[in-house]
């Protein structure tokens, strides 16, 4: 699934950029038991593409019953041109369970 949007700050003068972003999902079933999803995301300021952010956020899940399942998450954040005391990238790892009730 695909989804763009398009955002123009004209109503805010102090925000002096438009920006673009683009978001894909991906979802891959590796077996019955175990699937593969991967969120991205692409938001460049549209009048200085120098300036941009980029969000990868893969997933591996694996049932182990029915109704209950382990996850493992890693998500990316790049900004190109981050804010004082930002880093430029970003990396968390995460993993959980999930019940299905």
């Amino acid at each position: 699934m695909a989804d763009y949007n398009w955002e123009n700050n004209i109503d805010y003068p102090a925000i002096k950029e438009t920006l673009l972003s683009f978001r894909d999902e991906f979802y891959y079933k590796v077996h019955d038991y175990v699937n593969f999803y991967c969120d991205f995301f692409y938001i460049p300021v549209i009048n200085h593409f120098k300036n941009f952010v980029i969000k990868l956020k893969p997933k591996l899940e694996s049932k182990l019953t029915e109704n209950f399942s382990f996850f493992m998450t890693i998500r990316i954040v790049h900004d190109s041109a981050p804010l004082p005391g930002v880093k430029l990238n970003d990396v968390l790892l995460s993993s959980g369970f999930t019940l299905d009730l």
